[in-house]
């Protein structure tokens, strides 16, 4: 693997990070979700639609899915 490929890896993990950062707190409303896979598929989109950026972005909605169901959101409609 050459320099650009690794540098192109810290870039998608970055760009995945950054979504789960601003994410991470989620909420019931649907225009939550509604931009968090926006946004999601627009870095899918950046990255040429390659699985592998796929499947990041999958697990870490998942991940974000799996925090509001445990009742980590702040607007108290779902417990």
């Amino acid at each position: 693997m050459n320099e650009s490929d690794l540098k192109q890896y810290y870039e998608i993990y970055t760009d995945v990070w950054k979504i789960f950062k601003k994410y991470s707190n989620p909420k019931s409303e649907a225009a939550f979700w509604s931009e968090l896979s926006a946004e999601a598929y627009g870095i899918y989109k950046k990255y040429g639609k390659i699985m592998f950026v796929r499947r990041e972005l999958l697990n870490m909605i998942d991940e974000i899915e799996k925090i509001w169901k445990k009742g980590g959101n702040t607007d108290g409609k779902h417990k």
